[in-house]
């Protein structure tokens, strides 16, 4: 050749390809065997058989001749392919007598035997593992990483639920709540194929449903304290991870996550209610909170028992009359009263229908009641003792003063005071009551005085304090204020009469008997005394004057009712006029 320099290119013939000469099939594969870097550097695939051309120049276009190694010894058939038994890095150097020529004309060939590898990771959400599927909440950001450690990433594919492969781009988002199988894998720039990546997962966006269950006595909105609440949630998806709940009232707070045991109201005082509950699921998709209103009912009905007619107390004593009835009322903020039971001191209890009367049995009687509202909210038991008064009061008329009954009569002075005196075995009097004749009827307050002569008839009768009337009485209450006629006669008639000072005198016969008298038309003559000589002497009979002279006599007449009448006369006892 001389002493003009020869140039030596070597070409590389990978199988049928040259220089990079590629075909794609449908995504799934990429047949490159051969590729030169941005720094020339040459990577081939391991497996690929690898030929050398010599050129004069570095043109495209110039001629190459195949070279034919020592292994070759038909030339007439293709050179037996290089074989360089081991992948990575190897060389191609010029050596005379064992010697590299000239190192910086070797040639250095990278083999790649190893597909890239292939990652991928998820942008930051909630994610669930159950054992045998990946739940993953919010939208979902896939992100396929690949490496190469030699030729390096050419492309990557990515199948979504079975469809074609696609060149994969940029991360994925999959927005949508469904069942997402991903199968993917990268291609290096000299055909290796890394292994598929199986990616599976769910998207859970759905929160999960939780529904309520009551159970025991309510009316509507009112709950007993036997009612219990059930709290059922349901996923589809993840499943539930928690269920929480609130019990908020002004006097009462509690919140907890529910577990399987029913929401009980015995602990809860008494008031209104709000009851806030939400579930999550696995990948926190969190439900919108639900409530349910109500009020808790724990407090029985106010009740009482009170008197219908006739009845009056005394300290701690009710006394009630046979017309008196007894009455129970009951009332119930929330809901209405179901019933009132009542019975007496040792009977059984009997339901109030209404307004009930005592048994006739005079004296005390006690009546224990209580009552229930719609809930079952017993009352404790009330007592209510009563007096049953069966007697009306006595009342007497009274006199104070002069005065004397005869017969059917009462004869009194204008001086007498007429009194009613009641008395009451049971409440007591209230008033008394009397009238005069034809006149009205009316309220005894005090005692009082007739000053008019006359007859009265007089009608009276007490009430006691439960108005027991006495039956009426009656009387006939005479006034007398006319006292007795004085009367007098001498058991002779006398001599005659004899002058003395500027009267003319009888002369009686010495034992001469002197009688006295007094007539009273009303209530009678009571006492006639007399007075003579100047002592006051009670007249029981004639007297007889023996002793002569003269005499003055002064006669009292007192009738029964104390009217007094007097006589004064004057005699002489003497044998002659």
């Amino acid at each position: 050749m001389g002493k003009k320099s020869l140039l030596v290119s070597l070409s590389f013939l990978v199988s049928l390809s040259i220089f990079g000469l590629e075909k794609i099939d449908d995504g799934k594969s990429l047949e490159t065997k051969i590729h030169v870097d941005k720094n020339k550097n040459v990577y081939l695939n391991y497996k690929a058989p690898l030929y050398l051309k010599l050129s004069t120049s570095p043109d495209d276009d110039s001629p190459t001749v195949l070279w034919f190694n020592e292994g070759s010894k038909d030339r007439s058939k293709p050179p037996v392919p290089m074989n360089f038994k081991n992948p990575g890095m190897h060389k191609i150097a010029h050596f005379h007598l064992g010697k590299t020529v000239d190192p910086s004309t070797t040639f250095r060939l990278y083999l790649d035997s190893k597909g890239p590898k292939l990652n991928y990771k998820y942008n930051k959400v909630p994610r669930y593992f159950n054992g045998k599927d990946l739940y993953m909440g919010e939208p979902v950001e896939l992100t396929l990483m690949s490496k190469d450690g030699l030729s390096g990433v050419k492309k990557t594919f990515i199948s979504i639920n079975d469809r074609p492969f696609q060149p994969y781009n940029g991360p994925f988002t999959f927005n949508k709540e469904k069942k997402y199988d991903l199968v993917a894998y990268s291609m290096d720039n000299v055909g290796n194929r890394s292994h598929d990546k199986n990616i599976n997962f769910i998207v859970d966006l759905t929160p999960p449903e939780t529904s309520y269950m009551i159970k025991g006595l309510r009316i509507k909105n009112v709950f007993s304290k036997n009612v219990t609440i059930g709290l059922q949630s349901q996923d589809a998806s993840s499943k539930v991870k928690k269920l929480y709940f609130d019990f908020s009232s002004p006097d009462y707070e509690r919140s907890g996550v529910y577990r399987s045991s029913r929401l009980s109201m015995k602990k809860l005082p008494d008031g209104p209610y709000t009851l806030s509950y939400y579930a999550i699921d696995n990948v926190e998709n969190k439900e919108e909170t639900k409530k349910v209103e109500f009020y808790l009912d724990r407090t029985p009905p106010a009740f009482d028992a009170d008197i219908i007619g006739d009845q009056h107390v005394r300290g701690e004593r009710i006394y009630v009359s046979q017309r008196s009835k007894v009455n129970i009322t009951a009332r119930d903020e929330q809901v209405a009263v179901k019933k009132i039971i009542w019975k007496y001191k040792n009977g059984k209890y009997r339901n109030f229908g209404g307004s009930f009367s005592l048994p006739k049995v005079l004296g005390k009687h006690e009546i224990t009641y209580k009552a229930v509202d719609e809930l079952n909210n017993w009352s404790g038991s009330k007592k209510i003792k009563l007096i049953l008064d069966l007697l009306p009061p006595f009342v007497e008329q009274k006199f104070e003063g002069p005065y004397i009954p005869v017969f059917e009569k009462v004869f009194i002075s204008k001086s007498t005071k007429i009194n009613f005196d009641a008395r009451d075995i049971g409440s007591g009097v209230q008033e008394i009551r009397y009238k005069i004749n034809d006149s009205n009827e009316r309220v005894f307050k005090s005692s009082f005085n007739l000053t008019n002569e006359g007859v009265y008839n007089f009608t009276y009768f007490s009430i006691d304090n439960v108005n027991n009337s006495q039956t009426p009485n009656s009387s006939k209450v005479v006034v007398d204020n006319t006292p007795p006629e004085i009367f007098h006669h001498f058991s002779n008639t006398g001599l005659g009469k004899r002058a003395s000072e500027d009267k003319n005198l009888t002369v009686y016969f010495p034992g001469s008997r002197l009688f006295l008298a007094a007539s009273d038309k009303k209530s009678g003559t009571r006492t006639i005394s007399y007075k003579l000589g100047g002592v006051l002497k009670k007249y029981k009979g004639p007297l007889e004057l023996w002793k002569k002279g003269q005499y003055t006599i002064k006669i009292f007449a007192k009738d029964r009712v104390g009217n007094l009448s007097t006589k004064e006369f004057s005699f002489i006892i003497g044998n002659k006029i």
